[in-house]
């Protein structure tokens, strides 16, 4: 997921991208944390925020690669839209 997101991600709008197995949180230049959590609910996608700039996402232990590559396609637009 965070390798997918960080390929996606438009060029900048991303600071850090840190966590372990599935626990992934994205550190963003620019679009508030809210922001992009709201763009993804629209999306259909689930995330949190882990402070004002950091989206946290947790998915479940059953996620398959195609869940992984909508998730991390619905990142990348939320924060264009976010942006």
């Amino acid at each position: 997921l965070r390798d997918e997101v960080a390929r996606l991600a438009p060029a900048g709008a991303l600071a850090e991208i840190r966590g372990d197995g599935l626990l992934c949180g994205f550190r963003m230049h620019g679009p508030t944390a809210p922001a992009v959590v709201q763009a993804l609910l629209a999306r259909g996608v689930l995330a949190s925020t882990a402070g004002p700039d950091v989206v946290r996402c947790t998915p479940p232990f059953t996620i398959g690669p195609d869940e992984i590559d909508e998730g991390a396609k619905a990142l990348a637009a939320a924060l264009e839209d976010a942006a």
